[in-house]
């Protein structure tokens, strides 16, 4: 009921979808020049950003998409909810949320290339042994979006706990 109310309704005519697509693409846009501006080229400043980072909110669209094309039972869950994730998306690739470079922070000490290979061996047999591998997509794509945000509470709880 939620879902036909949100299509029938706020969505009745494509120009809200369109402004919040249009939205995405100029954060999309500000964040790819802050990241220009903004990297300096010592090695500390690259085991994070701030804000999510522009292909990680395209995962996260991308993700939503392919749900949209072939899981037939969460076709109208995604196609309500990406405007929604446009601009929510948008608004955290230009926030200053820091976010983790995850290839960085994972590799950052020199670790054998056979761990490289379990890595990628390993999402291999996820992607392989799952039902619909299009929903681990968006949510790998999801959970990193969301880790910025939870990582930013765990810090804000930890400021405020009192010292014994």
């Amino acid at each position: 009921m939620f879902l036909e109310a949100i299509n029938k309704g706020l969505f009745k005519h494509s120009r809200y979808a369109w402004i919040c697509a249009v939205l995405y693409v100029i954060c999309a846009a500000l964040r790819l020049a802050r990241f220009n501006v903004e990297t300096e080229p010592d090695e500390e400043s690259h085991l994070s950003f701030c804000g999510l980072p522009t292909p990680a909110a395209a995962g996260v669209i991308a993700g939503l998409a392919i749900v949209d094309a072939h899981v037939p039972w969460a076709t109208p869950l995604a196609a309500a909810v990406m405007p929604f994730m446009a601009v929510i998306l948008g608004g955290l690739m230009i926030s200053n949320i820091r976010y983790a470079h995850v290839v960085n922070v994972l590799f950052r000490n020199k670790r054998p290339f056979k761990w490289l290979v379990l890595l990628v061996f390993l999402v291999c047999v996820v992607f392989a042994l799952a039902q619909h591998y299009e929903l681990i997509l968006l949510a790998m794509a999801a959970g990193y979006m969301l880790s910025g945000p939870i990582m930013l509470c765990w810090r804000t709880v930890l400021r405020k706990r009192p010292t014994q």
